[in-house]
């Protein structure tokens, strides 16, 4: 890898590339760039991934990026996770470039969170399988921190049932440890856990 870094850092690259076929014309710019890369094809891609940078649409990134061979993922995270881009382009944007590269939605959601954890998780579901646990944990946490109430703590219950598990966790972290949200009074399956997991937390302690 050091040695494609000096490689793309020290030969100019002029050589004009053939159009490709369905390239808008800003992605062919970028793949022009790369031309005198294409005989040596981990250059080439490593190239490609640094050339999205001049992109501006999900459109041309995607475009170019599916030419980056085994660095597609690195090409299309390089673009949708950038600090500057993550904060700004809209998420569904972002998303799309990101495609099933997990931890590229994950810097994305997590740096453009939906305002409630049901909507947040529903995307943790859809984009981030393989992180999702955390990716739902984030989210939770989060929406602790606005302090929600009993009644806010069941619909939520309601809506995830799938993540009782990481939500009575959570909630019954933040009843024993100082938080501002309490477990609730009632007998269902959530209240209890979470009873009981904040019951547990207390005698180990909060750290």
């Amino acid at each position: 890898m050091i040695g494609l870094l000096l490689l793309l850092a020290c030969s100019p690259a002029v050589t004009t590339a053939a159009p490709v076929a369905g390239l808008p014309a800003a992605a062919q710019a970028a793949y022009d760039g790369c031309a005198d890369y294409r005989d040596v094809p981990a250059a080439h891609e490593v190239c490609l991934s640094k050339a999205v940078h001049a992109l501006d649409t999900a459109d041309e990134v995607d475009a170019l990026c599916r030419h980056a061979g085994a660095s597609e993922p690195t090409c299309r995270r390089a673009w949708a996770a950038n600090p500057v881009r993550i904060d700004t382009a809209p998420r569904d944007e972002l998303l799309r470039v990101c495609a099933a590269d997990a931890d590229c939605a994950f810097q994305v959601l997590d740096a453009q969170p939906a305002p409630g954890p049901i909507e947040q998780v529903r995307l943790c579901e859809r984009h981030v399988a393989a992180f999702l646990r955390d990716c739902a944990g984030h989210s939770i946490q989060r929406w602790l921190a606005t302090a929600p109430s009993e009644a806010e703590i069941a619909d939520v219950y309601a809506a995830l049932p799938a993540h009782l598990d990481t939500l009575t966790w959570l909630i019954g972290h933040a009843d024993a440890c100082g938080g501002k949200v309490r477990c609730g009074a009632g007998e269902g399956p959530a209240d209890t856990m979470c009873r009981a997991r904040a019951e547990d937390q207390r005698r180990r302690g909060c750290r």
